[in-house]
């Protein structure tokens, strides 16, 4: 009898052994596995008295029929300095946007043109120091521009002498550019509400080409990836251009460019880290009776290099 007592103690025991390993190793498998990432909102979260700097890049390669690769036609870039002025009770925060040290590099068939602030006798300062304000929402989407006429008048003063078509006076007009500065790469819409990996929104634009209607573009986003802080956001999208306006100079005809690209933002701290997006696209062109198609494609590239008062 004490002996079948002292085996059922063991089995009881062994038993409830058994069931406490059991409930250890999910808890154990638990505790090595990361947390759940949570939802996070993603608003830009600039603050009065305080300077962000950026640089951009441009890089735009053709590649020719019956060429070994594609060729640089055109590197450019500046740094752009936004100094915050005021931000008011819904977030909505005035910027002084300020080009520093702009540059461009073309190479084309009719030769090179170099402006750059490292070639003394170079046009590439003709950008640097000019200004204009925009009012941001917490999403970056521009509420109001406003001392566009500077720009507009260094832009035309450098094309005054070139060879260019009349259309480009009407394009340096308020509305178009008020538009086009709008579209600019460090505007991308934030989505509203909290978001996780895989929660995706669009956006839409429109811009006009005076005499030929707009190109409108739309692109659609998604997060990627959490970690941290820091938002990976996926994009992709595409343009669609008017009919007749890729013929201002030669008979071309444009496929639908499309356009990928990748960001990061800094939920934490709320400001763009960093973007990179690829616009391609093929330009059919008949010249002389023959035609051949050129592959174009642009990268732009955005980087936070510096912030603080």
């Amino acid at each position: 009898m004490d002996v079948t007592r002292r085996h059922d103690r063991r089995l009881a025991g062994y038993l409830r052994t058994v069931a406490l390993c059991a409930g250890l190793v999910p808890a154990g498998a638990a505790a090595a596995m990361p947390a759940a990432v949570q939802p996070v909102e993603l608003v830009w979260k600039l603050e009065a008295g305080t300077d962000l700097v950026y640089r951009e890049s441009q890089q735009v390669e053709i590649e020719m029929p019956g060429a070994t690769g594609p060729v640089t036609l055109l590197r450019s870039g500046s740094t752009e300095r936004w100094s915050v002025l005021q931000v008011d009770g819904d977030g909505n925060a005035t910027v002084r946007m300020t080009t520093e040290e702009a540059y461009m590099n073309f190479d084309g068939p009719m030769g090179s043109i170099s402006a750059d602030p490292a070639d003394q006798g170079g046009s590439g300062a003709f950008l640097d120091g000019i200004s204009f304000t925009v009012v941001l929402d917490p999403r970056g989407v521009v509420v109001e521009m406003s001392g566009l006429e500077e720009m507009r008048e260094a832009l035309r003063a450098e094309l005054r002498d070139l060879p260019v078509p009349p259309l480009l006076d009407g394009m340096l007009g308020d509305h178009v550019l008020d538009s086009q500065s709008a579209q600019g790469p460090l505007v991308m819409p934030l989505p509203t509400g909290p978001v996780g990996v895989g929660s995706t929104w669009d956006s839409d634009f429109a811009l006009p080409i005076p005499g030929f209607g707009s190109i409108t573009g739309a692109t659609s986003y998604r997060i990627e990836s959490l970690d941290g802080d820091v938002v990976v956001i996926g994009s992709s999208g595409t343009l669609s251009l008017p009919d007749g306006a890729a013929s201002l100079l030669v008979p071309v005809q444009f496929s639908d460019p499309t356009i990928v690209g990748s960001s990061r933002f800094d939920a934490g701290k709320g400001l763009l880290l960093g973007m990179e997006s690829t616009m391609r696209a093929e330009i059919a062109v008949a010249v002389a009776e023959r035609e051949f198609v050129v592959e174009v494609a642009m990268t732009t590239t955005l980087e936070f290099i510096e912030g603080g008062e």
